[in-house]
């Protein structure tokens, strides 16, 4: 499990967070491509039908010269999901809303002009993380808290939970006095002989 904030087109997170669906408009007939659209009988796929393409396809043909659609926001990015998001982010069930939260937001936040999504991605992942570090320090399997966690949240857990285990060990091992290394004390000798 990656958890890499950057995309990487060889890592399976970043295939499946890209492969998530959002709304796009088509802006101009396309033609033999009718048979996207199933509510259409023609050939064409015809200017302004508002259709979900999957986010790697409307990436590559939004940008550029010739757009042949228009990206919207999906609506677990829109306004009314800001708003509970900043009410309370640590309440909201990330894993049923997108399981890829935060990395298909970064790629949606590029067609936010405004840049209220990666405002509110910084926020709500301020707000989860210091949930996130409190579950790591209960090892216990806790199922119900951890369902609402996205991928990238989960692997943040799993490493959280990991460092107190460890953590714990070396507490349990009892205490030595730490000393200086050979190299250290070495140098002072030197240093006192000169």
């Amino acid at each position: 499990n990656s958890l890499s904030y950057t995309p990487n087109y060889f890592t399976i997170e970043d295939i499946l967070a890209t492969n998530e669906r959002l709304p796009c408009k088509i802006l101009e007939e396309v033609p033999r491509l009718g048979f996207l659209d199933p509510s259409s009988a023609s050939e064409n796929l015809k200017g302004g039908t508002v259709m979900e393409l999957p986010l790697w396809l409307a990436r590559a043909i939004s940008f550029g010269r010739n757009r042949i659609i228009t990206p919207e926001i999906p609506k677990i990015y829109k306004e009314q999901y800001r708003e509970i998001l900043k009410a309370d982010a640590c309440a909201v069930d990330l894993n049923r809303l997108c399981n890829y939260f935060y990395e298909m937001g970064s790629y949606i936040s590029q067609f936010d002009l405004r840049g209220t999504v990666a405002d509110t991605l910084v926020e709500a992942f301020k707000c989860r993380f210091r949930y996130i570090m409190d579950l790591s320090q209960n090892t216990e399997n806790n199922t119900q808290s951890t369902q609402k966690l996205d991928n990238l949240e989960e692997g943040l857990l799993k490493v959280g939970v990991n460092s107190t285990i460890l953590l714990d060990e070396w507490f349990s091992k009892g205490h030595s006095a730490i000393v200086a290394g050979q190299m250290v004390t070495g140098y002072k000798k030197r240093k006192r002989d000169a």
